[in-house]
């Protein structure tokens, strides 16, 4: 393998066999940041050093961050115990195996928390340094932060590990039909948690980790969230459907699907002091996502043509555009500034994504399994959905970068419509705000 690192202006350029650009930025007192370009496609080598003596805690950690870490398929991560952080001939010489980098981890003395070296190998420098402290007993949640620390370091990207996937579950009742239990899972759908276990429909999350869904009750479908301490809470209880919120950045405005009684579904805004109609038409108007500012919400709707559109209304003056003339699902991140929304290619649902700043769109799948239920993570770089032809559907995440496409359920369970938290999900009610009728 051609390993070539040299430093530029205070910029460390790394070439080698890897199939992406990594950008790691710099710690310490120096500004310094390691840029990775693409000869060929292949993994990054990543040396993870647990140091010290053998603990247990230690080499959970170790064990999780590697699969943390290798998920993406952007790392080719080896393990190798050492007693103490290795000198400047030792870390050449890891350079000259090929591992360019190396990543020590160390347990405190207190057993409270863990200290993380990222070296350079190549010029035996530190990259940088960082404590992570233990919250809880759960290794698998240190190494997802771990690896959240890690992520910006090593690629120049935000964080996703610490993110929750909430989602519906078919499970079969002896003499039943079967129920739609919301479950939540770590982003990778493992740790597999069931929240609520009745027919619910269309979770959302809300700001700090809150989770909305969707209950159906023998005279409605209402509105509900599940709190910090895992309490549900009734947010909206009107007759008909109560579905579908999403929040502004701060959670002090939502806006979410609403009947009311009047068979078609209405667009619904809240504030601190406010409560009105957005919509008023005949049609269905669905699946609601609002910008970060909370000033334009994006939508489906067939109110105009008869058959689903994609329409954006700026919230102050009432203005409704038709953006894209066929389209379901639309999910809006401000951090892209782009939507992923189902369009049918030859009767197959695939994923697009429409550019808010030029209006060009792009066709990111192109398999023969129908697309449902799109949703961005909060780093912009996947997509998750639920893809198949019912019976059957399972939950997928789609890499918007690599394209490459990740299971996330088994194809054994019936799951639908997914939703990706923000990363560092901790649940509290201080942000609901307003969203409570």
């Amino acid at each position: 393998m051609n390993i070539k690192l040299n430093l530029v202006k205070g910029v460390y350029v790394l070439s080698l066999f890897f199939s992406l650009p990594i950008v790691a930025q710099a710690a310490k007192e120096q500004d310094v940041t390691v840029s990775i370009a693409a000869e060929s496609y292949g993994k990054m080598p990543l040396m993870l050093s647990p140091l010290g003596q053998e603990a247990q805690d230690l080499a959970m950690l170790v064990d999780l961050a590697k699969h943390d870490l290798s998920w993406s398929g952007q790392f080719d991560i080896s393990v190798e115990h050492a007693m103490t952080v290795l000198t400047k001939k030792e870390l050449f010489a890891y350079a000259s195996r090929g591992f360019p980098l190396v990543l020590f981890i160390q347990r405190e003395s207190d057993g409270k928390s863990f200290v993380w070296r990222l070296y350079d190998t190549t010029q035996a420098l530190m990259i940088k340094g960082k404590r992570l402290i233990k919250k809880g007993p759960d290794a698998r949640m240190w190494a997802h932060e771990l690896a959240d620390m890690l992520w910006p370091v090593l690629t120049g990207q935000e964080g996703f590990f610490t993110t929750k996937i909430a989602y519906c579950k078919e499970v079969k009742c002896k003499r039943k039909r079967p129920n739609k239990y919301l479950c939540v899972a770590d982003y990778d759908g493992s740790n597999e948690v069931v929240q609520v276990p009745t027919v619910v429909v269309a979770p959302r999350w809300g700001k700090n980790g809150l989770l909305f869904y969707s209950e159906c009750t023998n005279s409605n479908i209402r509105l509900k969230y599940i709190d910090a301490q895992g309490k549900t809470h009734i947010a909206s209880n009107f007759d008909g459907l109560n579905m579908l919120p999403s929040f502004s950045q701060d959670g002090t405005i939502s806006v979410y699907c609403a009947s009311r009684g009047n068979g078609s579904s209405q667009l619904y805004y809240c504030a601190p002091g406010v409560f009105k109609q957005l919509t008023h038409n005949d049609g269905n108007n669905v699946s609601p996502s609002l910008t970060a500012d909370g000033k334009k919400v994006y939508f489906c709707s067939d109110y105009a043509k008869g058959k689903p559109a994609i329409y954006c209304m700026d919230i102050d003056s009432g203005a409704i555009n038709e953006i894209i003339s066929s389209g379901l699902c639309p999910y809006y991140s401000d951090k892209v500034h782009k939507l992923v929304y189902i369009k049918h290619v030859q009767g197959v649902g695939q994923l697009f994504i429409y550019d808010c700043s030029s209006g060009s769109t792009e066709q990111l799948t192109f398999d023969t399994f129908s697309k449902d239920e799109c949703s961005w993570s909060s780093c912009g770089n996947y997509i998750v959905y639920s893809t198949g032809c019912l019976p059957k559907s399972r939950i997928a995440m789609f890499n918007v970068w690599s394209r490459q496409r990740y299971w996330v359920t088994s194809d054994t369970a019936v799951c639908t419509y997914p939703a990706l938290s923000q990363a560092n999900v901790a649940g509290s009610t201080q942000s609901l705000g307003i969203l409570i009728l």
